[in-house]
């Protein structure tokens, strides 16, 4: 006889949302059946990321992007690198929900966003400093098709070399109150 044929991906190679079922599945019968502690604890591990993660999982299946969530509070990021970083060099965010308080980010280069780069994204800063960023486009920070709510916050020496020396925006919004926007660069 021949083994069970088990499809993952539609005809296109896309994940399909029954895949979650199969995984789980899956990894309740080995941990029924295994004769070892590893791969109990393994399929463990699988079914205790679905139950809690489950969510998360669907979003990337059904629409290729992160659910998640991320509160920072007192937190400082200084990046030196000077590596070919495409975007974000030193916080990548894609379609995450953000919310920030009393952060600093200094440094970062990157082709987009030297400090930040943010696409489908809602990011709510108070009071944080975002500073010395380098990139062709928002040396500090780059925002596509994003929401940017800032307040009380200082943006400060970012190199642009096209676009946004210390903010660039994109198909979304930018509502900064109390902010401060300094010693930006870039050609337009």
């Amino acid at each position: 006889g021949s083994a069970p044929a088990y499809h993952f991906r539609d005809g296109d190679g896309e994940p399909e949302i029954g895949i979650l079922h199969r995984i789980e599945v899956t990894a309740q019968v080995i941990v029924d059946t295994a004769d070892c502690a590893i791969g109990m604890d393994a399929a463990n591990m699988v079914l205790m990321g679905l139950k809690g993660f489950r969510d998360d999982y669907e979003e990337h299946i059904l629409h290729h992007r992160c659910l998640g969530t991320l509160n920072m509070t007192d937190c400082n990021f200084i990046s030196s690198a000077t590596g070919k970083i495409e975007a974000g060099g030193i916080l990548f965010l894609d379609g995450a929900t953000v919310t920030m308080t009393g952060c600093s980010f200094s440094g970062g280069t990157a082709k987009n966003g030297g400090g930040i780069y943010a696409s489908k994204a809602t990011i709510t800063a108070t009071n944080c400093s975002i500073s010395g960023g380098t990139a062709t486009n928002g040396g500090g920070v780059y925002a596509s098709e994003s929401t940017l709510t800032a307040t009380g916050c200082s943006f400060s020496n970012g190199i642009a070399a096209t676009n946004g020396g210390c903010v660039y925006t994109t198909g979304g919004t930018l509502e900064a109150t109390n902010c401060t926007f300094t010693d930006g660069k870039s050609a337009n």
